[in-house]
């Protein structure tokens, strides 16, 4: 780890006018950054463009190393076909109840949920994206590595003031200011890591006064106030937010309540764990985002310390309080939600998320 940082202190004093023996105020400062970061790499099994375009004939089941073309290759099932009319996989059996080729015709695919499944292709054309052919590394379950840096820099700021104006009188002020970055894809919170970066960020304050008066060798009184703060928020560009944005070129299918959502974000959508989609992204979002919540805490006390004989009683006051802001717009999910999963429940299942996607 790298530490870039300094401090300054010592006695302010006025020569012949002020603290001319340099022992009533004092000041400290320091400061210090920390810019770190970590390295991640993540699999994910991303459609291919044939499968964007609802070709799955080359689409083998996920863990096939060696996919046999007669058994390992996926069967897109008809909507409202029967099970025993259309095997998950293989070219054995009745396949009557099977899209030929296992290709959806034209005329079946949604445009605005195929935008959906296109954005995960054109997300992995990016930087930082290696695809994987070989079969013997993926161990047929993922055709993907995204690597990604998260940038956490850390600013922190410590001052003091001391101030003795008398033998019986000290004071003291102090301050600390931090703010903590959690700057990438795989941030705290952001439920698309594979496609668009955010910061979550928390800053902090600290902020606090003391005094002592000395009334006698055996009795004194010491009070401090302090106030601190910690927020959280969730900082973004408008080109990453523009990534998972509806827009009138991809996915732009309207809510009943649109006032839930005035960002405009996609919805929350997945595509499931069976068959080839174990390690496919999700579409996703904390109820929260974007993050921008508030907490303040105060407190004052008072103490009075009487040493009698052999005893030290004492005696004080606390009191506290705090206040927290959560501010978003809904809870839950406001933007909506889709689950394409394959599920034997539903007759229109195709076997395939992807495909089910496609289909709306």
């Amino acid at each position: 780890y790298n530490t870039i940082g300094g401090n300054i202190g010592g006695p302010v004093y006025w020569p012949g006018h002020f603290n001319r023996n340099k022992n009533k105020l004092f000041f400290f400062y320091s400061q210090e950054y920390w810019p770190d970061q970590s390295p991640n790499t993540t699999s994910w099994q991303i459609p291919t463009q044939a499968e964007v375009n609802g070709d799955f004939s080359q689409t083998p089941e996920q863990g096939k190393v060696n996919p046999d073309p007669a058994t390992d290759y996926i069967n897109i099932k008809m909507p409202g076909a029967s099970t025993s009319s259309c095997p998950a996989s293989g070219t054995s059996g009745n396949h009557s109840g099977c899209f030929p080729g296992n290709k959806l015709p034209p005329g079946s695919i949604n445009a605005s949920t195929q935008a959906l499944v296109k954005l995960l292709y054109t997300a992995a054309q990016g930087p930082g994206w290696i695809p994987i052919t070989n079969r013997a590394i993926s161990g047929g379950n993922y055709n993907y590595i995204q690597q990604t840096t998260t940038n956490t820099p850390t600013t922190q700021e410590i001052a003091r003031v001391d101030y003795d104006p008398t033998e019986k009188l000290h004071m003291y002020a102090r301050l600390l200011f931090q703010v903590n970055n959690d700057d990438g894809y795989h941030s705290t919170a952001n439920d698309n890591p594979w496609l668009m970066k955010v910061n979550y960020q928390t800053p902090r304050q600290n902020i606090a006064y003391d005094v002592t008066y000395t009334f006698s060798p055996t009795l004194l009184n010491e009070f401090n106030f302090g106030t601190s703060t910690f927020f959280e928020n969730q900082l973004y560009t408008k080109s990453q937010l523009a990534l998972a944005t509806k827009n009138p070129n991809g996915y732009d299918l309207g809510q009943i309540n649109s006032a839930n959502n005035p960002l405009n974000l996609y919805p929350k959508v997945s595509f499931g764990s069976s068959h080839n989609t174990g390690k496919s992204p999700s579409y996703g979002w904390d109820s929260r985002f974007p993050m921008y919540d508030r907490v303040r805490w105060w407190q004052a006390n008072d103490n009075l310390t009487k040493i009698v004989g052999n005893h030290n009683m004492m005696f004080g006051v606390n009191l506290a309080t705090d206040n927290y802001l959560q501010a978003h717009s809904s809870s839950g999910t406001p933007e909506g939600a889709f689950d394409f999963s394959s599920n034997s429940n539903n007759p229109n299942d195709s076997y395939y998320g992807y495909a089910n996607a496609l289909e709306g």
